[in-house]
């Protein structure tokens, strides 16, 4: 399994299975919605900040998986550890200008 840490690399990577890696030209912005892997549908605009922190500190961030935007194309991610209460899965707003 690949390990992905930085905002550079996940700005144009994104897994559609677990094992299957393909490169696009989508791009995470501050402003996507973040839902709870519990699927409670609780969403909070990320910041900059946020975007920083997930994609730079994150070290534990593991995998993309195919996941349901708002705009019928998003990904989530899992943590490779229950680190929180309950694992986070972030729907990805993507930037599709470029395609």
């Amino acid at each position: 399994m690949k390990y992905i840490c930085s905002l550079e690399k996940l700005s144009y990577l994104c897994y559609k299975s677990p094992d299957t890696c393909e490169k696009s030209t989508n791009t995470l912005y501050p402003g996507a919605a973040v839902v709870p892997y519990s699927k409670r549908y609780y969403r909070k605009r990320l910041t900059e900040g946020d975007v920083k922190y997930l994609f730079e500190e994150a070290a534990w961030l593991h995998y993309w998986k195919r996941g349901e935007g708002k705009d019928g194309f998003g990904c989530y991610y899992e943590t490779a550890e229950n680190t929180y209460d309950t694992r986070v899965g972030i729907v990805c707003a993507f930037a599709r200008a470029s395609l």
